[in-house]
């Protein structure tokens, strides 16, 4: 085995062939009847060894964005929501943006959504997950005691202003009239002023789901039931 290897790494083959050769004669000795301790010798792992090292994959490190630049950005948006200075179309790219953060739901998800039960103090909405395993997902808006970012707070300033009997049903929750046109899931994020290029803000700094934990208060901002 070490004799093959080394002649296999003097001709310059590749990493990935000397591996793979390696292999098949592991299981070609294997079948003549030799020892694991002759097939797997301190010279064969010596010759292997730097090899093992190139093939190895370098984790890569994710960045992950301070999501206090969206937050801060949000609730300065209060002053001109408080003064009816925010179209209701702006009004819709925060409430999803902070939907998809808090969620960590896809934009296609939120696309899909209906909204399932609303009150005083929380809505539900429903959505399906497309990904394996598909299945049904509902999300909880809360309230929060910082209203400049309470997710409930803008979802309820941007739906009141919808037109009535708009149906509820997949893909039409995120329609503010009758007359708008069929919205598709990019009408959510067309950055056409400020405010809507929230939305690309948000795909960039949100964080994964594993690490919802971090942000404040987010079990009672956003939870999957």
């Amino acid at each position: 085995m070490a004799n093959y290897l080394e002649d296999v790494i003097n001709q310059k083959c590749s990493d990935n062939s000397v591996k793979n050769q390696r292999c098949a004669l592991t299981v070609l000795l294997k079948f003549m009847g030799y020892s694991e301790q002759q097939i797997h010798s301190d010279l064969v792992k010596q010759l292997m060894r730097k090899i093992r090292m190139r093939l190895k994959q370098t984790d890569k490190e994710n960045q992950i964005w301070d999501l206090d630049i969206l937050l801060n950005y949000i609730k300065q948006q209060v002053p001109s929501m408080e003064q009816n200075l925010l179209s209701i179309q702006q009004r819709r790219a925060i409430v999803a943006t902070l939907a998809m953060v808090y969620t960590v739901a896809r934009l296609a998800e939120l696309h899909r959504a209906v909204l399932l039960s609303t009150s005083e103090d929380e809505y539900i909405i429903q959505t399906m997950i497309m990904k394996s395993p598909q299945r049904i997902d509902e999300f909880k808006i809360c309230k929060i005691s910082d209203e400049r970012n309470c997710p409930l707070r803008w979802f309820k300033s941007w739906f009141k202003d919808r037109e009535p009997n708009i149906p509820n049903k997949a893909q039409e929750l995120w329609r503010i009239s009758h007359a708008e046109r069929y919205i598709q899931a990019d009408d959510l994020s067309k950055p056409q002023d400020q405010q809507c290029s929230l939305l690309a803000l948000a795909i960039l700094i949100r964080l994964p789901q594993l690490e919802l934990w971090q942000l404040p208060n987010s079990q009672n901002i956003m939870s999957v039931v």
